[in-house]
């Protein structure tokens, strides 16, 4: 009903609308929000021809540059593994990538935004599928919480 407000489908790209607007931000065109297939952008009467040919030739670029890939709903968790009451915070807690993960136990609680689920609670032993989920959304641009740029911390068992 607005005509000042743009939603555009990114879906078919391959890319999130969280990944599509961090690519227009890096070039100066900020949008008002993204969800996982959306752009909404608000036009104004102060936005000139020149920000929507820029804003057009981006949204060319992304689509010429990247293809469909594999499906990724963030809506769909990956089924929940056993948890660990037999370890010492803050003892034997290191570190690790999180591909290094699996198998392990998790020292804190991993949630990805949207939609503000936990994917690994802390204490929770780290599945295949947890960290191939916890990798895709972060590749999709979506928040993961509870990880950094260093990985995920992770402690061994104690028996």
């Amino acid at each position: 009903i607005d005509p000042l407000k743009l939603i555009i489908d990114v879906s078919k790209t391959g890319l999130s609308g969280m990944t599509v607007s961090k690519r227009l931000a890096a070039v100066g065109i900020h949008i008002e929000a993204a969800d996982t297939s959306n752009i909404l952008l608000l036009l104004s009467v102060g936005d000139t021809a020149e920000q929507l040919d820029l804003l057009y030739k981006e949204l060319s670029s992304i689509e010429k540059t990247y293809g469909k890939s594999i499906y990724f709903s963030p809506y769909s968790l990956p089924p929940a593994t056993k948890y660990s009451q037999k370890f010492k915070f803050y003892d034997n807690i290191e570190k690790v990538r999180v591909e290094r993960a699996v198998g392990r136990h998790c020292a804190s609680t991993v949630c990805v935004f949207p939609p503000a689920e936990v994917v690994v609670h802390s204490g929770q032993l780290i599945s295949f599928e947890m960290a191939g989920y916890i990798l895709e959304a972060k590749r999709q641009g979506f928040d993961v919480f509870g990880i950094d740029e260093m990985g995920i911390e992770v402690y061994e068992e104690n028996v």
